[in-house]
């Protein structure tokens, strides 16, 4: 989670993120080993390649957790 914080840190203050959110489903059959984040980009060529990057820098910090990563990218 620390990891996850950090990155978060580091994104929120640009300007083409306009949300960021943790979250983790409740399946029928029990706690869903995912943490899912979404995160909503303004909608340009610039935030395409941001949120690649984004997703390269989440999932490329601690290899044991990022298997348990799930990212989405929304443009609005």
């Amino acid at each position: 989670m620390r990891h996850i914080r950090d990155v978060f840190a580091n994104w929120l203050g640009l300007k083409e993120v306009k949300k960021l959110k943790i979250t983790a489903g409740v399946p029928e059959y029990g706690l869903n080993p995912h943490i899912m984040i979404i995160a909503i980009f303004e909608d340009s060529e610039k935030s395409v390649q941001l949120s690649e990057e984004f997703e390269y820098e989440l999932l490329s910090g601690d290899l044991k957790a990022s298997n348990r990563i799930i990212v989405y990218s929304l443009f609005k």
